[in-house]
């Protein structure tokens, strides 16, 4: 609950300043005078360049159960382009390259030099006189660097 964190915080901050400032007057460092509100305002500003700079958050790796891959995408076609190192998969309708480049790193443990995307269009198909269309089907295709491969059709 963000809004009632903000008013913690204050509070937290408040009586931390409060217990700095005690400490202060104990050791004998501040004046009772230039603890003015109007001083405060500069203690904060010289604050804010004294931090350290926000470090990016990491993406986290999506886990196995995440299911960006539905499966591979077996044709002729993409058995001679497995030989020169790029995998085809189906993957789900949500599913970027940083997804499925994140999950082949942590499903085959090696990450993928390139990874570009393909979407399909379902066909409109007639089943007497109503008109259905099949699902719209989305790929990847991810390439691999020179020598490394996958072993994808264990016991096919």
């Amino acid at each position: 609950m963000g809004i009632f964190d903000r008013f913690k915080k204050k509070k937290e901050d408040e009586a931390v300043k409060a217990a700095a400032v005690q400490a202060a007057k104990e050791a004998g460092k501040v004046d009772v005078k230039k603890e003015s509100p109007k001083a405060e305002p500069k203690k904060a500003e010289a604050k804010k360049d004294t931090k350290a700079p926000v470090a990016r958050k990491k993406r986290s790796k999506p886990s196995v159960s995440n299911g960006v891959f539905v499966r591979p995408h077996v044709t002729e076609k993409t058995a001679q382009r497995e030989a020169k190192g790029l995998y085809t998969f189906e993957v789900i309708a949500s599913a970027n390259k940083y997804t499925v480049a994140d999950e082949f790193e942590h499903m085959f443990g090696t990450r993928p030099v390139a990874v570009r995307m393909m979407s399909r269009q379902g066909k409109k198909k007639r089943f007497g006189r109503t008109v259905g269309q099949r699902k719209n089907r989305k790929y990847a295709l991810v390439q691999l660097e020179k020598g490394k491969t996958v072993s994808l059709h264990k016991g096919v």
